[in-house]
């Protein structure tokens, strides 16, 4: 919305609201009007939207996903794991494997695909984000 030198800027996302703008009195204004149409809960000064974390200083706006790759890593255990330049060795052989294939809990393969997905999409999220771990501070 923009009226005159007030803007009210308004981001949504399925049931959670950023609302921003260059004048309190307006933000104050709308939050109230909407609260008495709406069920809300006012969470004060935004810190975290979709795994992004917000922190403010004198310079700006700071946007980290330190928090999320953190719980990407302790979800899966990796916590304590070494930072490698590499994620894998150079010129590695793979051998074939001789053992027999794991069982399917469930008989469908149903459960092995959503475990390589899930393994996939971790670490295409942390190949992603681990050079910027460094760069966010708490």
């Amino acid at each position: 919305m923009h009226h005159e030198d007030i803007q009210l800027n308004v981001l949504v996302y399925v049931d959670d609201l950023i609302i921003s703008g260059n004048d309190h009195e307006a933000i104050v204004k709308f939050k109230t009007y909407l609260s008495e149409c709406f069920h809300m809960k006012d969470l004060g000064t935004l810190k975290y939207f979709l795994g992004i974390e917000v922190a403010r200083n004198l310079e700006g706006i700071f946007l980290c996903q330190r928090k999320y790759a953190l719980d990407i890593l302790s979800e899966v255990g990796l916590l304590g794991a070494k930072p490698a330049s590499i994620p894998v060795e150079q010129h590695h052989r793979l051998a074939l494997a001789n053992g027999r294939f794991l069982d399917d809990p469930n008989g469908t393969g149903d459960s092995w695909a959503i475990l390589s997905i899930s393994v996939s999409l971790v670490l295409s999220y942390l190949i992603v984000f681990m050079f910027s771990l460094s760069s966010c501070s708490n």
